[in-house]
Formats: C-alpha cells, structure tokens, sequence
C-alpha cells in the first residue's frame, strides 16, 4: 500500500490527499489480463478472465487486480488491504496423462476434500486430436458423435443425478461440420432439462495440440472454455449458472473423467485422441 500526502496550509486548515493501490494475483484474460474489482472470480465477473494457454503453454502469469482508492482516516491511517484469494492446486500431473482405447475409454481422477468450499474450480490440460468416430444416429437432430474430453463430478453423491456439474468435447455431425461444445447445469437435480449446453462451429485440426481450460465459478455464476492452439484463443464459450452456490454445491469433493465409458453411444470416447499436463486449481471458499 503506498499512500502520499501533500499539506498545503492556509490559515488554521490543513488539507490532506492520498490513494493507494493493491494488486492480487488471478488468471488473466487471454487478451492481455483481466480488469479489476473484488472478488476472486476468474471467468471476468468479479475479477479477470481464464487464461488462453496453449500447446505453446499456458498464459498463466496472473495479472494483477486493481483495488478501491483507501481511504485516510481522522487519525491519518491507511485502511488496510482485502486479503488476497487463497487458489490452491487440487490436482496435477504433466506429461501424458491418457489416450483412450477400445479397451479402456475412460479415466477417472479424483481431487478436492469433502467439507470444505470453493469459489470456482478451473481445469486445464492440452488435447492432440486424432480420428473422428463415427457419427450415431439420433431422432429429430442430425446424425453425432459427441467425442467427449472431460466431465467434472461432485463426489460422494449417492444419487447420479447430483454428480455431474460440466464437461467439454469436439462435436461431429453428419450433415455440417464439427464444433466445440461445452456442458452444464441449469439446477442440480432429476430430468434432462436440468442439463444445458453451448456450440460453436470449429474445424479441429488432426495431429494438432490444443489447450483447454475450463472455469466453472460459483461467485460470478459464470462457465467458461476457452480453446487454444500455439497459444492463440481459437473459441471461447460462456454461460450462466445461476443455480451455482459455492457452499451447497462445490464442497464434496471432485472426480473428473477423461473421456467417457460409454462406447458406441452419442457421447463417444475420443478412441486415440492424446491427454496430457492436466492441471486443476481452484479458490477456497469462504
């Protein structure tokens, strides 16, 4: 905290001016660092947006967030500083982490402590595309294959219905070219309508290396995928989770799955497609 103070006086009365700054560290927005406000909000709310990473690697030199001027008190004293968020690393392993096979389509990991609360939890790790699968038939839409990256879960659920909480994955159809697709909620709870998602139009390209990273945030009831190659943002997309409360529903504890154990299906497991540097961070809440 820096404060300077010019005394000009006139008479009996003197006059005081002062400011300050703070900065606390946060994943930046992929154009260059997010702008500044309370919170600790990584989607761009409260706080800056994720970083675009990138095969190249990940943009992940926080920028700082601007605070409030502090004002000075009768007695002359600084207000103190908001204490910065407490992000924490849930889980990370770099190098190859998975490449699904016919034989094993699905891995499962899990992080996170039962009981205790985060504000947003944020997954990243790089995705090498390999073959499409074939594209399934299904009533009313166009012929898909939904080649599934991740899912992120709540654990120690004893009802299915309130485990999963969004996921990611390169679309394929028969009729148009391919997307980039990510999942949500709209609430917790029974049905196919407590489940939503959001497309974009995207030509992956075979061979290449992208980055993902994926912000689910409980304080700014924002989700977010950004998708990155050579370090470039190629797609972002962004919804809203109102639903979201960081105390009912990001405190039990996590798994994410890496592809899916449902071969043959709509949702396919990207058989071939390389995982790696997975890395999951999150802030603690309150």
């Amino acid at each position: 905290m820096r404060a300077d103070f010019v005394f000009v006086v006139l008479g009996a009365i003197a006059v005081a001016c002062g400011g300050d700054e703070d900065s606390v560290s946060h994943p930046s927005d992929a154009s260059g660092g997010g702008t500044g406000g309370a919170g600790a909000s990584p989607t761009g709310g409260a706080a800056g947006a994720p970083s675009g990473g990138g095969a190249a690697g990940r943009a992940g030199a926080d920028a700082g967030l601007g605070g409030s001027a502090g004002a000075v008190t009768d007695s002359g004293l600084d207000a103190a500083p908001d204490a910065p968020p407490v992000i924490v690393t849930l889980l990370s392993q770099k190098g190859p982490v998975f490449t699904p096979t016919a034989s094993q389509t699905m891995k499962k990991l899990s992080f996170g402590q039962k009981g205790q609360g985060y504000g947003w939890v944020r997954v990243e790790l790089d995705v090498t595309v390999g073959d499409y699968q074939p594209e399934v038939p299904d009533e009313g839409t166009p012929d898909r294959t939904e080649h599934i990256f991740f899912g992120l879960f709540r654990a120690n659920q004893t009802q299915s219905d309130q485990r999963y909480l969004m996921g990611s994955a390169a679309v394929t159809f028969a009729t148009k070219g391919p997307h980039f697709r990510m999942f949500g909620r709209k609430s917790i709870g029974p049905g196919y309508t407590t489940y939503d998602s959001w497309s974009a139009a995207y030509t992956w390209q075979k061979g290449a290396t992208y980055h993902l990273d994926c912000v689910l945030d409980g304080i700014a009831d924002v989700q977010r995928c950004q998708l990155s190659l050579s370090g470039v943002v190629v797609k972002k997309l962004e919804g809203a989770v109102t639903y979201l409360d960081p105390a009912s529903h990001l405190s039990s504890g996590f798994y994410v799955e890496l592809g899916t154990g449902k071969p043959g299906d709509i949702e396919a497991s990207p058989l071939g497609w390389a995982f790696s540097d997975l890395l999951v961070t999150a802030t603690l809440w309150p």
